[in-house]
């Protein structure tokens, strides 16, 4: 379509009444002699009477380019599209009112084109590779509009888009959440929000109780619940009411919160169970492995800052449009992707020496009554089968995170013709967020302080008629007896009771 280029930057859709002139193609434009910098092609965002819901969450658009191969123009080496692009927005019905301007700005990309067919063959068109357009992190209105202009000069005179060869059409491939997923996202939120957050305030007045301080693994436990609160808090209902153009900013600082409080847990949660001669209960003794998850997770954060805050002001904007910021978030995606990879066989490692350790030192249930030694292996089994659970949630975490990062890379480096891509459902994103709410549901309800298993233990050694030692330590290491424990309840707890996270006075 025409638009002279002296006219004031605005919207123009391409129909209605506040359309501009349409060309049918570039024959009409050359015959009525108008310059390549005055042609625009308009985007409206959806088609004809169909509206967008402010249940779509996010929207992103990808830009294709039809190209033809002519001996006059031809594709060059390096081909650098420059662009002016302006959106704008009504909330009218039809899409037929005037249109608000919501952006102005200069873009460029980065082609990548090449010919299937002969070099010389006139009328070929290229295969190009689809180019990040823009991401908006909120849908607000009903219609957009998506102006683009290819100037043939920009503001100093300097002839651009010389060498992008000769284009013929451009495309919008607009993408956006479904409003029944998010329905069910919200659904699911607005469920586990109070459920952990009122399991979270009874493990809390239930560690107030105590006469004692909290021990390491209490305050993990309140703060991997505090976290998971802050991740099932529903904010997105917000969004059917206000625009908060920050929203998937907002949400990745959640997530990677979330994947920092749960990498954290698990190291603490096996390391304080591990039974061996390293003085635990206490933060200091894990230093190393907390720390490198905070240095990993604050280099994700400072990249996701990077291009989301730039998209709050420019949504036009992405990292991967540039060569260097391409390499860059690619490094980035490699390295948090193999640093997971890393802490997983590193966590399973912990938990291979952990079940060991539980195998050595069970060889003492022998030396025991029937009904102490049932007691004990009831306690061993159930946890033996939380702490498979916990490697399991460990693993879905592991595989959802590796996955997010290879469809980020697949979505906006590679080319998705010629390379495999590996797709996850809504289904599994849904299953990995409601298994992690389970999780930590039974953390905060297995490990909540108690008072009864101190007469169950009791009732116990009455029945057998006599109290037996049980030490489950090296033959050279002296530790104190389940009976010395339980008739003083300030010593040192048997490891028995540190299968439970708790000591003898709990």
């Amino acid at each position: 379509m025409h638009r002279p280029h002296a006219e004031p930057p605005k919207a123009v859709p391409p129909r209605g009444k506040h359309g501009c002139d349409r060309l049918d193609n570039f024959e009409e434009a050359l015959t009525r002699h108008i310059p390549a910098s005055d042609i625009t092609f308009s985007f409206q965002i959806p088609h004809g009477k169909l509206e967008m819901s402010r249940l779509f969450q996010f929207m992103v658009g990808v830009l294709t380019l039809d190209i033809e191969h002519t001996n006059e123009v031809a594709v060059g080496t390096d081909p650098t599209l420059s662009m002016v692009i302006t959106m704008g927005y009504n909330n009218v019905p039809d899409g037929n009112g005037e249109w608000e301007l919501l952006y102005q700005v200069n873009e460029t990309r980065k082609l990548s084109c090449f010919l299937e067919g002969e070099e010389d063959g006139y009328g070929e068109y290229y295969d190009c590779d689809p180019l990040a357009l823009f991401e908006l992190s909120s849908v607000h209105h009903k219609h957009y509009l998506v102006n683009i202009r290819l100037p043939i000069e920009d503001e100093n005179l300097q002839e651009i888009n010389q060498d992008i060869g000769s284009i013929k059409d451009l495309h919008i491939v607009e993408i956006h959440q479904t409003g029944g997923f998010t329905i069910i996202w919200l659904t699911m939120k607005s469920v586990f929000f109070p459920l952990v957050l009122g399991m979270m305030i009874f493990f809390q007045r239930r560690v107030n109780q105590l006469e004692r301080a909290p021990l390491l693994m209490e305050k993990t436990i309140l703060s991997l619940a505090i976290v998971m609160t802050f991740v099932n808090f529903p904010l997105e209902w917000l969004t059917l009411a206000f625009e908060i153009p920050a929203m998937l900013l907002i949400s990745d600082i959640r997530q990677g919160a979330c994947y920092a409080m749960l990498f954290s847990f698990w190291i603490i949660f096996i390391g304080e169970h591990m039974m061996d001669s390293v003085r635990r209960n206490s933060l200091k003794a894990y230093w190393q492995q907390t720390m490198a998850i905070g240095v990993a997770c604050t280099g994700l954060l400072v990249f996701d800052l990077a291009e989301r805050g730039s998209q709050l002001v420019n949504p036009f904007y992405s990292i991967w449009n540039s060569q260097q910021g391409s390499k860059l978030a690619m490094g980035f995606i490699i390295l948090a992707a193999v640093c997971v990879c890393l802490y997983f066989c590193f966590l399973l490692f912990m938990v291979l020496c952990l079940f060991r350790n539980l195998r050595m030192k069970s060889v003492a249930f022998n030396s025991m009554p029937k009904n102490r030694k049932n007691y004990y292996q009831g306690l061993l089994y159930r946890f033996r089968f939380f702490m498979i659970f916990t490697l399991f949630s460990a693993v879905m975490t592991v595989v959802f995170f590796v996955l997010s990062q290879v469809n980020e890379v697949y979505n906006w480096h590679l080319d998705n013709e010629d390379q495999p891509q590996l797709h996850y459902t809504s289904g599994f994103f849904t299953g990995v967020y409601g298994l992690w709410n389970v999780y930590v549901l039974a953390v905060l309800f297995l490990y909540s302080p108690s008072h009864k298993d101190e007469p169950l233990l009791r009732q116990v050694d009455q029945s057998d008629g006599s109290q037996v030692e049980f030490e489950m330590t090296e033959a050279t290491t002296s530790r104190p007896t389940v009976a010395a424990s339980m008739a003083h309840p300030g010593a040192t707890a048997p490891e028995v009771y540190q299968l439970l996270g708790k000591n003898a006075g709990d």
